[in-house]
C-alpha cells in the first residue's frame, strides 16, 4: 500500500513497521540509563506523552481543554508511573535537570499542538448549529415545493400548447 495516502491520516511514528523498542532504544537520550530510574522516568514521559497527543487528536473544541491535566503531563502523573516521587525525579538526583528540560519540551510540544487542533478550520455539518441547520432545512422544503409546483405548471401549459384544436375541444378546454 502507498505509504503516501497513509501519511495524511496517521503520524509518522505510526506509520514505522520497526517494533517500538527498537525505535526508542536508538533515540534515547545520553542522561538515560538502566542503572538509574531515568529509564523509567524517560518511558513513563513517552507513554504520557502518547496518552495526550491520543486526547488531542480526538478533542477540537476549546472548552474541552478547560482541564489542563488533560491534555498537559504532570509531574506526579510521571512520578507515580514510575513508583517514585516527584521531588526526587525532578529536582534531586543527576539526571533531574535533563529530564526537567525533556519534561518541559514534551509540555511545549503538547501545547502547541492543542493550540492548532483548537485554531483548525472547521467546515462541515458539526461545526454548525442546530438552529441555523433547522431554518436552512426548512428553506430547502420551501425551495423543493415552489420548485416542484413550477415544474408541474410549466409541463402542464406545454402541454396545453402543444395540443391541437379539435383535442382541446373534445376535453372541453376552449
Amino acid at each position: 500500500m502507498d505509504d503516501g495516502y497513509l501519511e495524511q491520516f496517521l503520524d509518522a511514528d505510526e506509520l514505522s513497521n520497526e517494533p517500538l523498542e527498537e525505535v526508542e532504544k536508538e533515540k534515547i537520550p545520553k542522561w538515560v540509563s538502566s542503572e538509574n530510574s531515568s529509564l523509567n522516568a524517560y518511558n513513563a514521559l513517552l507513554l504520557l506523552n502518547k496518552k495526550k497527543k491520543a486526547y488531542i487528536k480526538k478533542h477540537g473544541l476549546k472548552s474541552q481543554y478547560i482541564i489542563k491535566s488533560n491534555y498537559q503531563i504532570k509531574k506526579s502523573e510521571v512520578a507515580r508511573a514510575t513508583g517514585k516521587t516527584a521531588q526526587p525525579l525532578f529536582h534531586s538526583t543527576a539526571y533531574s535537570e535533563s529530564l526537567l528540560r525533556f519534561f518541559n519540551q514534551l509540555n511545549k510540544q503538547l501545547e502547541e499542538a492543542k493550540e492548532k487542533r483548537i485554531l483548525t478550520v472547521k467546515n462541515g455539518l458539526q461545526s454548525r448549529n442546530k438552529e441555523d441547520l433547522v431554518n436552512e432545512h426548512k428553506d430547502l422544503l420551501k425551495n423543493h415545493e415552489e420548485t416542484q409546483l413550477q415544474t408541474v405548471d410549466g409541463v402542464y401549459q406545454r402541454l396545453l400548447d402543444n395540443m391541437s384544436l379539435d383535442v382541446k375541444s373534445k376535453l372541453g378546454l376552449i
